[in-house]
């Protein structure tokens, strides 16, 4: 009976949808505006829900207080209204909103994480397959698929459907971001080079320990790319990747033991933080500025671009580099690292099936992906947060030095989309600009120095039926696989235990979940 009724839902919306050619849908006012033409001449409000954790911090309440979305407004004609989920609890406000069954006009989420993928969303009625919109009222996001064939692949479903107005990073500069920092003063003092094999790595953290660093090395255990940095050069990487055709999951592999072996060593040598099962990254940050660690994982903006100023506060000395991603044999280069492929779901904006205007707001997150709405989305205004230099966008000084006592990045998140994605194609002048030091400058060659690009899954997504099978085996693999890797690192689970805790991971369903994971991405290489 529910399928039905979704069924019937849909048909409905499909036909009020294909009704309004004119530019009006079932409750929508006209739009006398050519489509792909600036300002829109349209009186409706759209509602946008959309998460905003950075500006929290900065005392921001709504999008509308900053300028950009002043800017947006004169320069698109929409009106939106912004709807920020309570930080920290963005998902369960999601699923709170979709089972309450009202929906704002756009959600910007990660689809491709809800049950039964994007398709699923569109099946069950929350989201509108965008192809034909697309095809209508894009024409920018429309030129760019067609000019962009890999990443038209990454954005839609395997039955073809397009499902949100994706972020895209330009540029392969911009694909990784983060890796292993290190104290450069300390490394100094102990007479040593920034470390590139594991068992460097282990001469500096135990020099480190020896100085009376309290902490050599440390991350917030809740991060999956910054817990395991170290699995990379055991030829495997935490969670799934591909390997010559073949999809694998990093912590069911033989060679992870390995990797425990490691870390469990390291541990009971107090070269790990103590509590790194349960510090979270405020601990992490407030702890590499005070000296108290003496190596992390860290972006180039928040960490190299965060930790030194305060830091030489405390010691004039103090410094940070960005150290390779470690490998077992000295020249060996990392297969594996933080790096993203230039489309990875998040961040991306869906169309409601509740929207009152589809057009509208199709035009409105299409301007992201024309020349003039790319320009303002990654630089803001010009005259005011960048000025054409040799055609070149340099950031002013309202971004560059800001006089509020911000830094850049967080002054740049006034003048130009905030949240880190969104619908718009990222400039690589960004982060030219926002990598000031030698150090961050550095750090991006460093750590794209690596083969990870070779391994990297790419977004697939499951079937309806796919989904139903495998959704509580993933969970009850994730919840075991994330206890049972603390339990080995700190010895509460002997390592010679590793037969007994892969032979659980097929009673969970291992195998079929590696089954269906390869499907997927099988059908993915067909699309």
């Amino acid at each position: 009976m529910k399928k039905i009724i979704i069924a019937l839902f849909l048909a409905i919306t499909a036909v009020s949808l294909s009704a309004c050619g004119g530019g009006v849908d079932q409750t929508g006012s006209a739009i006398k505006t050519p489509v792909g033409e600036y300002p829109v001449e349209c009186d409706d409000t759209l509602t946008y829900w959309v998460g905003y954790s950075g500006l929290a911090a900065q005392g921001i309440n709504n999008f509308k207080e900053l300028p950009f979305f002043q800017w947006m407004k004169e320069e698109t004609g929409i009106n939106v209204e912004y709807i920020h989920p309570v930080v920290g609890q963005e998902n369960e406000q999601l699923n709170i909103m979709l089972a309450s069954g009202e929906l704002y006009d756009i959600i910007e989420r990660d689809f491709y994480n809800f049950q039964g993928g994007p398709e699923g969303a569109i099946k069950d009625g929350y989201i509108i397959r965008l192809n034909d919109v697309i095809d209508k009222y894009a024409p920018n996001l429309k030129k760019f698929l067609k000019d962009n064939p890999e990443i038209d692949k990454m954005v839609k479903t395997d039955e073809g459907s397009y499902y949100c107005f994706p972020f895209i990073r330009g540029d392969k500069l911009l694909n990784t971001y983060q890796g292993p920092v290190i104290r450069s003063d300390l490394l100094a003092k102990a007479g040593l080079e920034i470390p590139e094999t594991v068992d460097e790595w282990e001469t500096v953290l135990r020099a480190f320990k020896d100085m009376g660093v309290k902490k050599p090395f440390s991350v917030a255990f809740s991060n999956w790319n910054k817990s395991a940095i170290f699995m990379g050069a055991y030829n495997i990487r935490k969670g799934w990747f591909v390997e010559d055709g073949k999809v694998k999951y990093g912590e069911y592999e033989d060679s992870y033991k390995d990797f425990l072996t490691k870390m469990n060593q390291w541990y009971n040598e107090g070269l790990l933080d103590s509590d790194i099962a349960s510090v979270d990254q405020k601990t992490v940050d407030s702890k590499m500025i005070s000296g108290d660690i003496g190596a992390t994982v860290a972006n180039t903006m928040s960490g190299l671009g965060t930790y030194v100023s305060p830091g030489r506060a405390n010691n004039p000395e103090y410094n940070l580099v960005a150290a390779p991603y470690p490998v077992l044999k000295k020249g060996d280069k990392c297969n594996f690292s933080q790096m993203t492929l230039a489309y990875s779901s998040f961040g991306s904006p869906a169309i409601s099936t509740q929207c009152k205007n589809v057009e509208l707001a199709a035009r409105l997150l299409d301007y992201g992906y024309s020349e003039e709405g790319r320009m303002m989305m990654n630089f803001g205004r010009e005259g005011e947060s960048y000025n054409t230099v040799d055609g070149y966008p340099r950031y002013s000084d309202k971004v560059m030095k800001p006089e509020n006592g911000m830094s850049p990045s967080e002054a740049k998140s006034q003048f130009t989309y905030p949240t880190g994605s969104g619908p718009y194609i990222q400039d690589r002048r960004v982060m030219e600009q926002m990598a000031i030091t030698d150090e961050q400058k550095a750090s991006l060659e460093i750590w794209a120095d690596t083969n990870a690009e070779k391994y990297l899954l790419p977004p697939i997504t499951h079937t309806i039926e796919e989904t139903e099978e495998i959704t509580s085996i993933q969970n009850d693999i994730t919840t075991y696989v994330n206890e049972m890797y603390y339990k080995f690192m700190v010895g509460v689970e002997p390592l010679d235990n590793f037969d007994e805790y892969k032979a659980q991971l097929e009673k969970l369903g291992m195998k079929k979940l590696l089954e269906a994971k390869q499907n997927a991405y099988e059908r993915y290489i067909n699309r």
